[in-house]
């Protein structure tokens, strides 16, 4: 954690040489089986099995590049809570080779409420669309979307509480969005609800069209039950 948040400091070249050296004097591990040399190695990259999710557009369309499942789901974590930035691009690579069939104007990560940004340090879905948009070719901005109403954590919800939680939780830029095809990125959708609130913000921000991609899909990601 130490390692990863010197490097954090420093600018992109001083980063590469920085991990450069410290990768020689301590050996990445893979964060999925723990084998030395790489943060998420070939071997469990290949384990990594696609979610069907062809047919499911609530609250929007989404892509994803995994099933939030074993080995990705310490991947994920270790990204996420063990703050392994290094494994972003790794990450970020596995969105790219899932494919979006869609050209977007303008990639926006997910925000986070500012008390939480402050707490963890980073945001992992801006680490995520900083690689994916260099790697693309697209503008990513993540000032166009912003969190304007803490909430509380949506595990443990059921799909009507996650609705009501991020309820009215976000805000978007009229002047950065408007008539802009935008891509949302995460890093785990679970019902949608966090992408349905965004996307909402969005489009009643005059976004033209709203599209999402995420690290991993939940196991059982589905539509809304029928009410």
């Amino acid at each position: 954690m130490l390692r990863d948040s010197a490097i954090a400091r420093l600018s992109r070249w001083g980063r590469y040489a920085l991990e450069a050296i410290l990768d020689l004097i301590f050996p990445p591990r893979c964060a999925g089986c723990g084998k030395v040399g790489d943060y998420f190695c070939r071997d469990c990259r290949h384990l990594v099995r696609k979610p069907n999710l062809a047919d499911r557009t609530y609250p929007l369309c989404v892509v994803s590049a995994g099933i939030f499942e074993e080995p990705l789901r310490s991947a994920v974590h270790a990204l996420k809570y063990r703050k392994q930035r290094p494994l972003a691009e790794i990450l970020a690579d596995l969105m790219i080779a899932n494919g979006l069939d869609w050209e977007p104007d303008l990639i926006i990560p997910v925000p986070l409420h500012p008390s939480r940004l402050r707490e963890r340090g980073f945001n992992q879905a801006e680490l995520l669309a900083q690689h994916i948009g260099a790697a693309t070719n697209v503008t990513v901005n993540s000032q166009a979307l912003s969190r304007v109403r803490e909430t509380r954590s949506q595990v443990g919800l059921s799909w009507r509480e996650r609705q009501d939680n991020v309820k009215d939780a976000f805000e978007a830029k009229p002047e950065l969005v408007i008539g802009k095809r935008v891509l949302l990125i995460d890093d785990v959708i679970t019902t949608g609800a966090t992408l349905g609130a965004c996307a909402n913000a969005l489009l009643k921000a005059g976004a033209a069209e709203v599209r999402a991609m995420t690290l991993a899909a939940a196991p059982g990601y589905e539509a809304p039950p029928s009410e």
